[in-house]
């Protein structure tokens, strides 16, 4: 079975429950309709943020603009919107656990990520959010967790990462600072989850409140 490259994304699919990564990723199963609404909104804000202070060619970004801006003008717009960010970063990291490029072959987990920023020699890694605001102690930060594997791996000399869910309509965010030395921490939770994932030979329902809303629920019942 050749899953990889991995994405937080797969793997979130795989932690919430086992069936539907199977039914998404291993035999695509038809997905039910869903309300596009929230999904495309988020890419329109991301397109926006992406390219600022261009202007966004998405569709939707004149719809979403007023919103945006008004992030863009707050005090966590101006601290992270800086000229010298890098958005939509794209990296690898390898079976060695060390930094690869995006599309290379060896390529065992990958992501992109929304910003990144340093501020008084502080590297920040920045994830936009859109919708309801998490408060702090709900929220999870796996995965700018595992994407500092590669800033951890790749510069030495880093110690400290913050890492910052930036909730765009509510101009607020949940920050932690991450340690180098808890390095080895971050690499056993991520390669935990894989090793269970390619391990997996059964795949079993996670039977939450979620099921309700999941794209696969009525080809799970029939299964």
């Amino acid at each position: 079975m050749v899953l990889k490259p991995y994405s937080f994304s797969k793997l979130s699919t795989y932690k919430s429950c086992p069936r539907k990564f199977y039914y998404s990723y291993i035999i695509k199963a038809p997905k039910e309709e869903k309300d596009m609404t929230a999904l495309l909104k988020g890419r329109a804000v991301h397109s926006i943020l992406e390219v600022f202070p261009k202007k966004s060619s998405h569709k939707l970004a004149d719809k979403y603009q007023i919103e945006v801006d008004k992030f863009i003008n707050s005090d966590l717009g101006k601290t992270y919107l800086l000229p010298n960010r890098i958005s939509e970063y794209r990296f690898g990291i390898d079976s060695n656990l060390e930094p690869c490029s995006y599309n290379d072959k060896s390529c065992l987990f990958r992501g992109i990520i929304d910003c990144i920023v340093i501020i008084d020699n502080r590297l920040y890694l920045v994830d936009y959010k859109t919708g309801k605001l998490k408060e702090p102690r709900w929220q999870e930060y796996d995965q700018l967790m595992f994407y500092s594997i590669y800033f951890f791996q790749k510069y030495n000399k880093i110690e400290h990462i913050d890492i910052s869910y930036l909730y765009v309509e509510h101009d607020s965010e949940n920050k932690i600072t991450l340690e180098r030395k808890y390095l080895d921490r971050y690499v056993s939770d991520l390669t935990k989850i894989i090793n269970e994932l390619e391990f997996d030979s059964s795949f079993d329902k996670n039977k939450t409140k979620l099921c309700d809303w999941c794209e696969y629920k009525e080809y799970c019942d029939l299964n």
